[in-house]
C-alpha cells in the first residue's frame, strides 16, 4: 500500500463498491454491491450499444468519475461521517475507463461505463497528477487487468490510488482510513457491521470513494 497515501483518519471499514450482507440484507438493498457481484458471475457484463457522453473531454487530461450505486457502501460511509453521496469510483483518460467493478477489474470504454451504470447520478472531476499518467495506465493493464474483483481486498479505490501510486506521484492528496484504530473507535459502524455480518477486512488502509470528492474539480454531474 502507497505509504506516501497514509494518513490517520478514523472513519470507516469497507471499501467501496461493496459489503458482505445476508441475503435478507440484499433484498432490502437492491443496488448493493454484492448484489451485481453475484449477476455479473451468473450473467456476465453486457455489452454496451450506446456512444460516449464525455466527448468533449481533453486528450491527456486525467479525470475520476464518482458514481452514485452501491446502496451498501453509501450507507458504511455515512455512518463513518463521509457524505454517502457515492458508492463507486473509476479513473478516466483518453477516452478509456480503467477500474475495478464486479466481476473483474479491467478496461473498458466510456458507453460501457454509461451502459453498466444507466440511470445512476455521477460526478466527473479533473484531476492533476505530477507524474507519469501513461506509466500508471500500462501498469493497470499488466497488472489489473483481468484480475478478480474482491470486496474487500481489491476494489474500486483500490485501483485508483495504485495508479495514482505508480504514476510516481508523492503528493499527499486522500489520506487512507486505518482499518483497526477505524473498528475500535467507531462503535455505530462496528455495531452495524457486526449485525449485517460484514467481517473487518484484513488490511492495514482502505479508502471510500466519498473521501475523492474534494479532489480535482467539477467538469460535469448528471446521471448515466
Amino acid at each position: 500500500m502507497n505509504k506516501t497515501l497514509c494518513g490517520l483518519v478514523t472513519a470507516t471499514i469497507v471499501g467501496c463498491s461493496g459489503a458482505y450482507q445476508s441475503r435478507s440484507d440484499w433484498q432490502e438493498q437492491p443496488h448493493s454491491a454484492m448484489d451485481d457481484h453475484i449477476k455479473e458471475k451468473l450473467s456476465g457484463s453486457s455489452t454496451a450499444k450506446s456512444s460516449g457522453i464525455f466527448p468533449a473531454l481533453s486528450p491527456g487530461k486525467n479525470y475520476i468519475v464518482l458514481i452514485a450505486k452501491y446502496d451498501d457502501v453509501k450507507q458504511l460511509s455515512k455512518l463513518a461521517g463521509f457524505s454517502g453521496n457515492y458508492g463507486h469510483i473509476e479513473t478516466m483518460r483518453n477516452g478509456k475507463v480503467y477500474g475495478c467493478r464486479p466481476p473483474q477489474c479491467g478496461e473498458m470504454s466510456v458507453a460501457e461505463l454509461q451502459q453498466k451504470f444507466r440511470g445512476y447520478p455521477y460526478e466527473l472531476r479533473e484531476v492533476e497528477i505530477n507524474g507519469n499518467a501513461p506509466k500508471a495506465v500500462t501498469w493497470f493493464k499488466g497488472n489489473m487487468e483481468g484480475t478478480k474483483y474482491d470486496l474487500f481486498y481489491n476494489n474500486c479505490t483500490d485501483a485508483v490510488v495504485r495508479m495514482y501510486d505508480m504514476s510516481g506521484d508523492k503528493t499527499v492528496r486522500v489520506p487512507p482510513v486505518v482499518v483497526d484504530q477505524a473498528y475500535a473507535t467507531n462503535v455505530r459502524l462496528r455495531n452495524f457491521m457486526r449485525e449485517n455480518g460484514i467481517p473487518k477486512p484484513n488490511r492495514e488502509f482502505i479508502w471510500f470513494p466519498d473521501q475523492f470528492e474534494n479532489i480535482g474539480k467539477v467538469v460535469r454531474k448528471g446521471v448515466f
